[in-house]
């Protein structure tokens, strides 16, 4: 059905717009809502369009926070770290991020996602695809960045999207969004509920990182150095027993974790630990369905979060609360995740069920799935070249170390806590976005 917005034409001055685009009912509508409001430009310093700079990465120094790295109340430092000089980054005044910048992505397919920085790298800098917004006295910046994350704010960023192909916004539209602002013990309170949002993640980070390092260190495996070689000599009876007689298989990068922990000779094969592998199926996806589904883009960071639905067909392949699922098709073979939030969950026929057996903790057994150890070795025993595929039973012949009960109930406890304050920190966000929304849309001024 059409719709359409009917306005005056001294309307179309201020935002020097004169696109249909800009006047949607649903924009108008929220502008509408919040007139008692004042814009965003009352209660900044500046909106900074950061400058443009060669990228000459080096291993270390300033981190780059780049558009990939601004995800919505959650700046992203999983998402491959690299870094600038200091010699580069300190001539890079514009692009110097502080503790408290709300940084919002400027262009792309991405554009309008919203983060605070909390000084989540030591120093850091932001790539001109990404506006820099610093407060001043009138408003704090962690509500501020929450307002913009909520329905309303997010309508108003994307009224100020131009272009169609290459979408991108300006700053002089992000000065003139409206910003409610209430009761200052309300402002106060969400406020501090953000911060403690981005302390939690924080730590659920650095807990993750405690085990993978905790799991190194009881394995030397921090002290093995990358075998660099680019040439190999097997025995016979080795490719004879793998069933491969290709370079790949024997590739000295794929196979050294494998050989170090046969030498110490605390490991088991991956089947000795699971009691199913599981292949997912191809289903027809609904909004409205039955069961939740996921692809491998619902793994992030060794969880499984379901982003649609699907119906249930006759024999269903679902995965229980605490199964593993791993990608074993296309570019991102090896990636894994937990289903920790569900009872159980659908999936895809790119993913293999892994459901552990009691002899070992899934949390444990997550953190070495996700390590080097494995990896290497999933890649090992990929077939085909243009679309890549991992088969079950090479999955099976994976090997795990296993170390102390005592060490790998410490590992797994860091896992599962992590997890824990994650989640945390998402329900403290999710709370706080739908407390301003409630505001707004109660009338409260």
């Amino acid at each position: 059905m059409a719709v359409w917005s009917e306005i005056n034409s001294g309307d179309l001055i201020k935002p020097s717009r004169i696109d249909a685009e800009y006047f949607k009912p649903h924009y108008l509508e929220t502008r509408k809502r919040l007139e008692w409001c004042k814009p965003l430009l009352y209660y900044v310093t500046q909106v900074t369009h950061p400058a443009e700079f060669k990228r000459i990465y080096s291993d270390s120094g300033w981190s780059v926070l780049r558009a990939q790295n601004i995800r919505p109340l959650c700046i992203d430092l999983d998402s491959n770290a690299v870094f600038l000089s200091d010699r580069i980054a300190t001539t890079l005044v514009k692009n110097q991020a502080k503790f408290g910048d709300i940084f919002i992505t400027r262009t792309g397919a991405n554009y309008g996602q919203t983060a605070l920085y909390t000084n989540e790298c030591e120093k850091a800098v932001v790539t001109s695809h990404t506006l820099i917004v610093r407060t001043n006295d009138g408003i704090r910046s962690p509500y501020l960045a929450l307002f913009l994350n909520t329905k309303f704010g997010r309508i108003l960023i994307d009224q100020g999207m131009y272009g169609s192909t290459h979408p991108e916004i300006a700053p002089r539209f992000i000065k003139d969004i409206p910003v409610p602002i209430f009761d200052e013990e309300i402002v106060n309170n969400i406020s501090e509920q953000v911060i403690k949002a981005y302390d939690l993640r924080k730590h659920s980070q650095s807990l993750y990182t405690q085990a993978e390092q905790l799991l190194e260190q009881e394995l030397g495996l921090d002290k093995i150095q990358k075998d660099t070689r680019i040439t190999n000599e097997v025995s016979l009876s080795e490719a004879v027993f793998s069933h491969r007689f290709d370079a790949q298989c024997f590739k000295p990068e794929y196979i050294q974790y494998e050989l170090a922990l046969r030498k110490m000779k605390n490991f088991v094969s991956l089947r000795e630990v699971i009691s199913t592998f599981s292949k997912g199926q191809q289903q027809a996806v609904s909004e409205i369905g039955k069961i939740d589904y996921v692809s491998i883009k619902d793994i992030s960071k060794g969880e499984v979060i379901a982003s649609s639905k699907c119906y249930p067909a006759r024999n269903l392949v679902a995965a229980d609360n605490e199964d593993l699922l791993l990608a074993i098709t296309g570019a991102t073979i090896g990636k894994i995740g937990m289903n920790y939030r569900l009872d159980r969950v659908a999936f895809c026929g790119d993913l293999l069920s892994l459901k552990t057996r009691e002899n070992i903790n899934p949390y444990y057994l997550l953190r070495v799935l996700e390590s080097d150890i494995a990896q290497t070795q999933f890649q090992r025993w990929i077939t085909g070249s243009t679309n890549g595929h991992l088969s079950p039973t090479d999955v099976a012949k994976v090997v795990v170390p296993r170390l102390n009960s005592t060490i790998e109930e410490k590992i797994a406890e860091l896992v599962q806590q992590s997890f824990i304050n994650k989640r945390e920190s998402e329900q403290l966000l999710s709370q706080a976005k739908n407390r301003v929304e409630e505001l707004i849309e109660q009338g409260v001024n």
